[in-house]
């Protein structure tokens, strides 16, 4: 992979040979070994325009294009140049620069290489990718197609999907139709330079809006808890979930109290929540009883006592208490 150690040792070496103020500057505006700064900042260090930073940095750049040492970034940026290849001819420039650079202080040195060797070309951001760079032309059409698509089964389906089961996805039903071929590193890159398509804290894709894919409220992030773990857990537990996996600090009280006021959360037990979706009942325990005893008919007591425990988290004696007035018929069923 790159020699970054070389390429620091070679742009380092280039710029040594050009007066303070453009060798400044071009410090200034890739952070090699430096914080990056903007034109108007620079200008006002120089007491110059922004414009002339601007014509300042593009003459350096140009000098050093046609500079007699330029040819020793040539190898590395040809290293990169196939890195991109491999992954479908774009990545997505934070993570691009985070890949290849083995130390922070080496990444204003990937953007430089990137930037003045050929054949990197630089996509802005816009409305539909972030900021990326490219080797071929063609990969963001292709990548276009293939985000819309998924998207367009992320809208019908309303389910997350794991890395793989959009690889496998994309590779049955969606490459084919583009007729170019795309290996598994290509569609990484694609959804990761969508700005439509975006991966939850656990993993798992589906569309940026999605609240368990970007959750925002304290519910949105009981709901993404409950459904990574995928069964009841009790509020305290889901408080320590939210703080680990999310990062926020939230107080117990602030929490019980969201999840009390939204039906998607169901009381089962004891501070204990399970999700609506997973077909619980709402209610105290003889709503629920009620509610069984209607959907199912007359039901033995044993019966009875294995449907309400797929509904609540109580002890036999509570079950007892609550079905001790129900009416029974001749066969000692009980119903309503």
């Amino acid at each position: 992979m790159v020699t970054f150690n070389k390429v620091k040792n070679s742009v380092d070496g280039i710029l040594k040979s050009f007066p303070q103020r453009n060798e400044d500057i071009i410090r200034a505006r890739f952070g090699l070994g430096k914080e990056r700064d903007t034109l108007e900042n620079i200008g006002k260090i120089y007491g110059i325009t922004r414009e002339r930073v601007r014509q300042i940095e593009n003459k350096s750049l140009n000098d050093i294009k046609n500079s007699s040492k330029f040819y020793l970034l040539q190898e590395e940026a040809k290293e990169i140049e196939k890195y991109l290849k491999s992954l479908g001819g774009l990545k997505r420039e934070d993570i691009l620069i985070k890949d290849i650079s083995p130390k922070e202080d080496y990444s204003g040195y990937v953007l430089f290489l990137l930037t003045i060797a050929d054949p990197f070309d630089y996509s802005p951001d816009s409305e539909v990718f972030y900021p990326f760079w490219m080797v071929d032309k063609n990969s963001p059409r292709i990548a276009q197609h293939v985000n819309e698509s998924i998207k367009s089964i992320f809208e019908k389906t309303r389910s997350l999907l794991t890395e793989e089961e959009i690889v496998n996805l994309v590779l049955s039903s969606i490459a084919p139709k583009t007729k170019t071929k795309i290996e598994p590193p290509h569609v990484v890159s694609f959804i990761e330079v969508s700005k439509h398509i975006e991966q939850n804290p656990f993993g798992k894709y589906g569309l940026i809006f999605w609240p368990d894919v970007n959750p925002k409220t304290i519910r949105d992030k009981a709901y993404l808890i409950l459904r990574e773990n995928e069964k009841p857990m009790h509020f305290i537990e889901i408080k320590n979930a939210i703080q680990s996996s999310l990062g926020e600090n939230i107080k117990e009280n602030t929490l019980h109290n969201e999840l009390i006021r939204d039906p998607n959360f169901v009381l089962v037990g004891r501070g204990i929540y399970a999700l609506k979706d997973w077909g619980y009942k709402e209610g105290v325990l003889s709503d629920v009883i009620k509610a069984i005893l209607k959907e199912k008919g007359p039901l033995t007591k044993d019966e009875l006592y294995q449907e309400i425990k797929k509904q609540r988290i109580v002890k036999d004696s509570t079950i007892t208490l609550n079905i001790y007035s129900l009416k029974k018929d001749k066969d000692g069923k009980y119903y309503i």
